[in-house]
């Protein structure tokens, strides 16, 4: 762990656009740090407290403006484990998604043993389910300036509702864990033709970086 923890970073994308790192492993998701005119906009949490010390580290950084969103790409708790740790933050994530860290949330001693029996090398310390703030269906936009933040609900496929968040301006998309870099695509819910489909989705953006769950980020290529 220490050692992974030691390979994160921060990779600027575009001006005030950054993507926090990890190795292309199970449980090392990346995260979106999103800089605007007044405040910041990070895209996911983390799996334990150690790795979300690294990342709020890392953003303040590059900057002092406060953290006032945290949008959650699907329930998975790679993805949100660490919700709890962003206390000035609106947590957002789909309806869909709520609904499922909910659930998640009621049998978290369930999961806290599955976890530690199949992932004994993994340390989980100071993470947990925390439900989300406010929820959506459909689109939702963000407005930081000249810049517009378009969080995009796929439906299921990787997970019960995967979400995108798109930087049209800039042509970033962070895809969650729809694009798996170095990892072999996971149509976690058993649907593999929805997961196509919102592969052909996320390519139709046509973005000139994809900002993947697990990896680098990429190109459409």
């Amino acid at each position: 762990l220490n050692i992974c923890i030691l390979r994160t970073r921060l990779r600027k994308l575009a001006k005030d656009v950054y993507a926090f790192l990890q190795p292309p492993l199970v449980w090392y998701s990346s995260a979106g740090v999103i800089i605007g005119d007044r405040d910041v906009i990070v895209v996911d949490s983390l799996t334990n407290a150690a790795m979300t010390q690294s990342l709020r580290a890392e953003i303040r950084r590059v900057t002092d403006k406060p953290i006032r969103f945290l949008i959650n790409t699907h329930s998975h708790a790679d993805h949100v484990f660490t919700n709890h740790l962003f206390p000035d933050a609106t947590v957002i994530s789909t309806h869909r998604g709520r609904e499922e860290t909910e659930a998640n949330q009621k049998v978290q001693g369930k999961h806290d043993a599955l976890f530690a029996r199949l992932f004994s090398d993994v340390d989980f310390r100071g993470g947990r389910y925390t439900l989300q703030d406010m929820s959506f269906s459909g689109n939702l936009s963000f407005h930081q300036g000249g810049r517009e933040v378009r969080v995009l609900e796929l439906g299921v496929g990787h997970s019960e509702s995967d979400v995108v968040v798109h930087l049209p301006l800039e042509k970033i998309a962070f895809c969650g864990d729809v694009f798996l870099n170095g990892m072999p695509p996971l149509p976690g819910e058993g649907h593999v033709t929805q997961t196509i489909a919102n592969y052909k989705a996320i390519e139709a953006l046509e973005a000139d970086i994809y900002v993947a769950g697990h990896g680098d980020p990429g190109t459409l290529a």
